[in-house]
């Protein structure tokens, strides 16, 4: 087998989320920090699909695990002295990481890199797994309440839906006739409750190596938790550092606009936590809860079920909304 060495100064961490949770604002303000590069490399997961992205192209979304495994089916791993393609995938998977890690180290200059994973459907287990295999790597598990991630995550995707759909004629095409008595549908809303619960799921209870960190205490102080991430991460902690990467990521820096003042279909939407309540109906809250179950009160977000009563019978979602 090959021998594998990685860089003594290079050290790389994870932060870990469903999809919409500010992750690409942690990244962001990670990044500041004089010793830590923020990346997106994709690495574990064994995913692959076809996708077709907001300005309508179909693009490959495949994660470092899955091509390096394809990449090998197509090699001849006897010659080198493999006895299965799998076997060559692991070791060339193992020296792939090595090499990126040792590449990014020595192009950026910085010791820490902190890489942003948000699993795809179905693959949190495997990037859990795939992240705690690597010896001394430490994670940040970033949490947002989860019915805001679902309607983050529906905007995110109104582009992409048929033209025909009351979401699409509304948001984007603008259609003054176009009206919702019910923002989700069964399946999208399946779907997202799926994003969040999965990582939940995947990285169970907390282990020392993992930092729980919430979307919404960032939004209170983002300074402070910068701080207690830098402390977890083992990279220098002062309060002047910590304000300094907040202050460079602010919303209104990153947008152009204030917090709380919505683009509907921007990819950094509105900025605020507890938007759901303006989305969900009791049908909705139902849903959401049967498939998250306990989620929502073990961590904090509720305290029991009432919040179910408290939603609408329906909407009346119009352009004056």
């Amino acid at each position: 087998m090959t021998q594998h060495h990685l860089s003594e100064n290079a050290v790389v961490h994870f932060t870990i989320s469903a999809p919409r949770s500010g992750s690409t604002w942690l990244a962001k303000a990670l990044g500041q920090h004089p010793e830590i590069l923020s990346t997106e490399n994709r690495m574990f997961g064994r995913f692959f699909e076809l996708w077709k992205n907001n300005q309508g192209k179909t693009v490959p979304r495949i994660t470092a695990d899955e091509f390096i495994t394809g990449l090998s089916r197509h090699t001849f791993y006897e010659s080198l002295g493999f006895e299965t393609a799998n076997e060559l995938a692991t070791d060339l998977f193992s020296e792939f990481q090595t090499f990126l890690i040792n590449y990014l180290h020595a192009k950026s200059g910085k010791p820490v890199i902190v890489d942003k994973i948000t699993p795809y459907l179905g693959t949190s287990q495997r990037v859990v797994n795939g992240v705690r295999s690597r010896p001394h790597s430490r994670i940040i598990h970033l949490i947002r309440d989860g019915r805001d991630v679902a309607v983050s995550g529906v905007f995110d995707w109104i582009a992409r839906e048929d033209e025909s759909s009351k979401r699409y004629q509304m948001f984007v095409k603008r259609n003054p006739q176009a009206k919702l008595k019910r923002f989700f549908d069964d399946e999208v809303l399946e779907k997202w409750a799926r994003y969040w619960r999965e990582p939940l799921v995947a990285l169970g209870p907390a282990q020392p190596t993992t930092l729980q960190v919430q979307y919404e205490k960032m939004l209170a102080d983002q300074a402070g938790v910068l701080q207690s991430i830098f402390k977890h991460l083992k990279v220098t902690s002062s309060p002047q550092i910590a304000k300094s990467c907040s202050e460079a990521v602010t919303f209104e820096k990153l947008t152009g606009r204030p917090s709380g003042q919505a683009e509907q279909l921007a990819k950094t939407r509105k900025g605020i936590s507890g938007d759901w309540r303006n989305y969900f109906t009791k049908q909705d809250a139902e849903k959401f809860q049967n498939s998250t179950g306990p989620w929502l009160q073990e961590l904090g977000y509720e305290t029991d079920d009432s919040w179910i009563n408290a939603c609408p019978d329906h909407l009346d979602l119009s352009l004056d909304f």
